[in-house]
Order: structure tokens, then C-alpha cells, then sequence
């Protein structure tokens, strides 16, 4: 594209575009080599009355400079735009807090007319208030949600980070003069920040050997497993082969399974020993591996399962 002068079969390709009406929205490099620039990332359009901006981002995300266009829409934008929320826990000033709270709560629950409700209703909101007040709840910036997704970047890693866009800033101006400076960065800093990973999640299986729950919102964080919600079926059909749609009315039908649970810890003989104290002998490894699974393998678990029995169901 940027070679149109002096090769022929360029210009035969950027005729037979005009020809139809079209144009090119990018005109600058969109590859930097360390000797050489080209353009290979295209737009092409024919609407001449509508607004167009086009250009190019400074991003190494991959070989190819990213292009970017917009077009004016007359679309009306969602408004229902949500927001995630948080607070700074970590800038309270615990003694402060607890202080006030305390003095609060020492002149609003001394009146011996107040009911047990009223006072908890008082201890939640006097709470919530002081909450507000010393960590109000703020909308969470676009650099401190892409953060939360990557707990394992420190501080020292984002400077790495910002030293290294300026690196390629620095490309992108003069390509010849920082190519190889820019290159070994980015090495070292994809290893540090895989090491970095690597260890956030050695440390949290470490702390979460004794807790199934948390290690497998672990393995599922690590894979992209998100968890779904579990809906609240609307209709259902009781023992009575009836359909029932009432919620109360379904809690009704179904207090069965809430007693099965209480059923059989009453059968447990009693001991002073924490669930704890069973598992001390779990050797804890560094690393892990999840052999796949095969049709055959389902297929002979399936075969084999107890028909008789209500469990294998």
C-alpha cells in the first residue's frame, strides 16, 4: 500500500478500489520491523456523508500496530449502564472507627425501651452509616478493574509495565533506535510476571489446602470458569403429581429434604474432636494435573452405575 509508486501491481489493486467508489481509512504503518515499515491492515469504505475517524494505536499486543474505527451512530446509547462499586477498606483507621462506633452505640442503646429488634435495626444502620463515612462507597476506575483481575501485578510490575509502553513509544517514533532494548524487556518482564502468577496461586492453594470449596473457586478462577446462578424453578410438580407455582407453597411441598440433614446428624455418635483433626496426613504438592477425560470412560461409568439404587441417579 505505501509502495504504490514503484510497484505496479499495487497500483493496479488501489485503481480497481477507487474505481468502485472506496478509500482507504488507514495510510501509516501498521508493522514495524527493525528495518523495515508496511501496511497491511486495511479499511475500506464508500460513505462519504457519514463521520468517520479512523487511526492507529500504540499497543505491542501483537506484531500488528491495532487500527481502530468510528462511526457516528444514531443509535440512542443503553443507559442502564452499570457500575461496580467499592469501598477502601484498607485506608480506615480502625481505632477511630471503633471509638465512635462505640460511643454511638453507648447513647443510642441505653434506653431501656427499646426492643431486641430495635436495637439490632439501630446496630446495623449506625454501622452502615460510620461505614460510609470513613469508606464511602466509589465507582471503580477502569485501571483498578483490569487490577482485580490480575491480583498478582503489584506496584513494582506497573512501573515495569509503564517503562516498557515507553519502550515502544519509542519504536513506534524511531523503530531502528530501541527495537532491541524494547525486545529484551519484554522478555524479562513476561517471565517476571509469570513467575509472579505462578506464585499468587502456589500461596492461595497453600492456604486453602482444608477447604475444598475454596480450592476448586481457585482451579475455576485459573481455567475462566465462571460459576452460574442457580435459577428458582417457577413451577414445579408435588408428590401428589400437582403442578404448584406459589413459592411458600413450593417450600411447603418440599420441607421433606430440609429435615433429611438434621435426621442424620442425629445418628452421628457425638465426639469432641474438629473435622479438622482427619486431615492431617494430606501431602500438599506444588503442582497439579487433570488427566482428560474420554468418551469410552463415561460411557463404561454409565454402563456400570446401580439402576436399583436412588443415589446413582
Amino acid at each position: 500500500m505505501l509502495q504504490s509508486d514503484a510497484n505496479h501491481k499495487i497500483a493496479s489493486y488501489l485503481n480497481s478500489v477507487t474505481s468502485s467508489g472506496s478509500f482507504c481509512l488507514i495510510d501509516k504503518p501498521t508493522r514495524l520491523g527493525e528495518w523495515s515499515a508496511t501496511l497491511l491492515d486495511h479499511f475500506y469504505t464508500n460513505n462519504l456523508t457519514t463521520p468517520i475517524t479512523s487511526g492507529i494505536l500504540e499497543s505491542d499486543i501483537s506484531d500488528h500496530l491495532p487500527t481502530f474505527v468510528l462511526i457516528r451512530s444514531y443509535i440512542p446509547p443503553y443507559s442502564s449502564v452499570s457500575y461496580k462499586l467499592r469501598r477502601h477498606l484498607n485506608k480506615i483507621g480502625c481505632e477511630q472507627f471503633n471509638n465512635e462506633l462505640y460511643d454511638i452505640l453507648q447513647n443510642n442503646l441505653s434506653h431501656n425501651g427499646m426492643g431486641v429488634h430495635q436495637k439490632f435495626d439501630t446496630l446495623v444502620s449506625t454501622f452502615k452509616n460510620l461505614l460510609d463515612k470513613h469508606a464511602p462507597l466509589i465507582r471503580q476506575s477502569r485501571r483498578e478493574r483490569k487490577l482485580a483481575q490480575k491480583p498478582w501485578i503489584t506496584k513494582a510490575s506497573m512501573v515495569s509495565i509503564r517503562h516498557k509502553n515507553r519502550l515502544f513509544s519509542k519504536i513506534c517514533k524511531n523503530h531502528t533506535s530501541a527495537t532491541n532494548a524494547y525486545k529484551k524487556y519484554r522478555i524479562l518482564l513476561t517471565r517476571i510476571k509469570y513467575k509472579a502468577k505462578q506464585n499468587y496461586y502456589q500461596y492461595l492453594f497453600s492456604a486453602y489446602q482444608k477447604n475444598s470449596s475454596k480450592t476448586w473457586a481457585t482451579i475455576h478462577d485459573i481455567i475462566g470458569k465462571k460459576k452460574e446462578a442457580s435459577a428458582i424453578p417457577k413451577v414445579v410438580i408435588n408428590q401428589d403429581n400437582q403442578k404448584v407455582t406459589n413459592l411458600a407453597n413450593i417450600c411447603n411441598d418440599f420441607k421433606f429434604f430440609a429435615s433429611v440433614a438434621p435426621k442424620m446428624a442425629d445418628r452421628l455418635p457425638l465426639s469432641n474432636l474438629r473435622s479438622d483433626h482427619y486431615m492431617t496426613d494430606i501431602n500438599q504438592c506444588e503442582s497439579f494435573f487433570l488427566q482428560p477425560v474420554f468418551e469410552d470412560e463415561i460411557r463404561n461409568l454409565i454402563n456400570n452405575l446401580d439402576t436399583q439404587s436412588h443415589w446413582s441417579g
